[in-house]
């Protein structure tokens, strides 16, 4: 599981690739061992963010249950239902992240029993495009330094992970703050542990959903 974290915390630096963000992504191997104890919590889930100039990238990762309420290959009709419309909530970022509607997302999904789904670009200004190269080069590193991407989706009690990963291009400054949706869309999901990194420093917490509300570095 010490992989879950480590692959979430790759993509952000394999997508933000500056100075100012160096020294946040040299700690990431102690700050994955010091999360490892966490791992698969029922309820709780991992939000990590990075910001540089006009562009965020976040990523959401929780247990199955957190986002669909069970975690063994769906079954029946209601429950691939299930897991076709949770894929589809976490489309939506502008839903899940507020005070970023106004920015093209792209967003990549990834999900149990092999479903991969990535490079969903939806621009909220009508200016459709294409997300930048080095997204999809993070996806690439994480998936190499896991070796086997399977395995990331199952561990060896059966639990299934869910990560969602987004790039948000914004025409203006990233707001102060953010709202979150993520408990509203995913109820299941009591507990977020946030970590966020811009050029002027870090910050994290807890959020809750009585606490929904990002203070921004």
């Amino acid at each position: 599981m010490l992989y879950y974290f480590a692959s979430m915390t790759l993509r952000l630096c394999t997508m933000t690739l500056s100075r100012s963000l160096l020294a946040f992504c040299l700690a990431l191997p102690a700050v994955a061992a010091a999360h490892e104890q966490h791992a698969h919590e029922h309820g709780v889930g991992r939000l990590d963010i990075a910001i540089e100039g006009r562009v965020v990238d976040i990523v959401l990762a929780g247990p199955g249950h957190n986002f669909v309420g069970f975690e063994h290959a769906a079954q029946t009709a209601a429950e691939r239902e299930a897991l076709a419309a949770t894929r589809a909530s976490l489309q939506d970022g502008a839903a899940l992240f507020g005070g970023l509607a106004a920015c093209k997302v792209s967003v990549e999904v990834d999900a149990p029993d092999g479903d991969h789904d990535h490079d969903h670009d939806h621009d909220h200004d009508h200016d459709h495009g294409h997300a930048k190269d080095a997204h999809a080069h993070g996806a690439a590193d994480a998936k190499t330094a896991h070796g086997d991407e399977d395995h990331h989706d199952h561990d060896d009690h059966g639990h299934t992970d869910w990560e969602a990963t987004y790039r948000f291009e914004c025409p203006d400054a990233i707001p102060p703050s953010l709202a979150l949706g993520v408990f509203k869309a995913f109820p299941q999901t009591t507990e977020l542990r946030w970590q966020a990194v811009t050029p002027s420093g870090q910050s994290g917490g807890v959020a809750t959903p009585a606490q929904t509300t990002l203070q921004l570095p």
